[in-house]
């Protein structure tokens, strides 16, 4: 009887045991599919080879060219990986919206600007805490109004020193321009009078290091990284040295260079006492971020930033994606300029686009500021905008006013460079207008 009992006692355990079982495997059943579609999937990848990911592609075609394709095959939100990296590309207004607005511990920086440090230096820009930057920003902010600058545009006596006609670099004089202006009303007199040919060089080889690689690979010792730490190194010796001099004679100039020398942070420490810096050094950094702008290009083929935490995107379909922490988030330029639902034709020149009564950026509902972001957006606006529009009005104007100019060479592609140049020589004839 106690044989029989036992038996049932464990029969009836198993049997409880597996009603259990089975009634929590019919409510996973039940309860699986609404947790799947609770969360959205994830971004789709572009195919590539395991490990190096998209390289092959890159090398091939470019990046450039790489994310254009992939816009088109992906959607919107899409991501590419290689060598274990992966970031995710947002394009358009609808997708665009948290990666511009949303607060620092939600999407920041955290250590992507990197490749900033080795051409503006130490203890500026993003080799400093959220609140310095910020600090330094004010500075900048407040002496790049156009209102400031205004009065120290110059005449294009430049462009009197053209024959009648002749042929030139278009992209190579514009960019001798724009340092004379800069050489004026950034840099300061001894620059303009004394050694402006030295400083325009060196500063054309700091810029000429800022390639896609170098995003990634600062520090890599290519030949164009050497010649950028070779001209920001003596970029800083002449402009600690005319900031000591400037000190120690009592002089006082009108210009941007002065502006920082002058400037104090919040608690009272000056721009050219710089913790662990020689006198002069902060300020012998300071001009360059503000000569980045001038050109009117956009400062890098792609926004970067990292989320801090995951989030939801919508794409303009209302597809929707989760992006998870961690993520390397990017806002491709490239493609974001030339949106077919934003302009109209987007890859014809049509400047009347942007006119009043088009204003085909203005004009997409819900976009606010996204539409046009060569520029940036929201927090991440670019301060020196205003001076550069001023510089190409006035550069424009005079050129369209006085030549009729012809474009000789072929329209010029666009370097895989943080500053998207034009790619090679743009070679115009000129011929001098009769002015009445």
């Amino acid at each position: 009887m106690d044989h029989i009992f036992s038996t049932n006692a464990w029969l009836t355990i198993a049997l409880v045991f597996i009603i259990t079982l089975a009634a929590k495997v019919v409510r996973s059943s039940v309860t699986l599919p609404a947790e799947k579609t609770s969360k959205p999937r994830p971004p789709p990848e572009a195919k590539g080879a395991p490990l190096v990911g998209i390289i092959p592609a890159v090398l091939r075609r470019g990046l450039q060219a790489v994310i254009r394709e992939q816009h088109r095959a992906l959607g919107s939100v899409f991501t590419l990986r290689s060598l274990g990296l992966a970031v995710t590309f947002l394009v358009g207004p609808e997708c665009s919206d948290h990666f511009f607005h949303a607060p620092e511990w939600e999407i920041a920086i955290d250590g992507l600007y990197e490749v900033t440090v080795p051409i503006f230096g130490k203890e500026v820009g993003y080799d400093i805490d959220l609140d310095t930057r910020n600090e330094q920003h004010r500075f900048f902010a407040k002496m790049l109004r156009p209102a400031k600058l205004r009065g120290h545009v110059l005449p294009m006596e430049y462009f009197g020193k053209w024959g009648e006609c002749g042929v030139v670099d278009l992209m190579q004089e514009v960019d001798h321009v724009l340092m004379l202006i800069a050489s004026r009303c950034l840099l300061g007199k001894e620059v303009r009078e004394n050694m402006f040919d030295e400083v325009a060089s060196l500063f054309h080889e700091l810029m000429g290091g800022m390639h896609v690689i170098s995003m990634f690979f600062p520090y890599l010792p290519t030949p164009g990284h050497r010649r950028r730490d070779k001209a920001r190194a003596k970029l800083g010796e002449i402009f600690s040295q005319i900031v000591k001099t400037r000190k120690m004679s009592g002089r006082v100039e009108d210009d941007m260079l002065q502006d920082l020398i002058d400037s104090t942070y919040g608690d009272g420490r000056a721009t050219t006492r710089a913790p662990r810096s020689p006198s002069g050094r902060h300020c012998a950094c300071s001009p360059t971020p503000s000569t980045c702008a001038p050109s009117g290009r956009s400062r890098s083929g792609s926004w970067l930033r990292r989320a801090r935490r995951g989030f939801t995107v919508r794409d303009k379909e209302g597809g929707e994606y989760s992006v998870p922490a961690g993520r390397l988030l990017a806002s491709p330029l490239v493609v974001n300029t030339l949106l077919p639902n934003i302009y109209k034709d987007p890859h014809v020149f049509d400047p009347d686009r942007f006119a009043a009564g088009r204003a085909e950026d203005k004009a997409v509902a819900g976009a606010r500021d996204l539409a046009y972001l060569s520029f940036g957006a929201g927090k991440h606006a670019c301060m020196g905008e205003g001076y550069a529009y001023q510089q190409i009005k006035v550069i424009l104007s005079h050129l369209v006013s006085n030549f009729e100019l012809k474009l000789e060479s072929p329209f010029p592609e666009t370097e895989d460079m943080l500053s998207m140049r034009p790619k090679g020589k743009v070679i115009v004839s000129y011929k001098r207008r009769t002015l009445s």
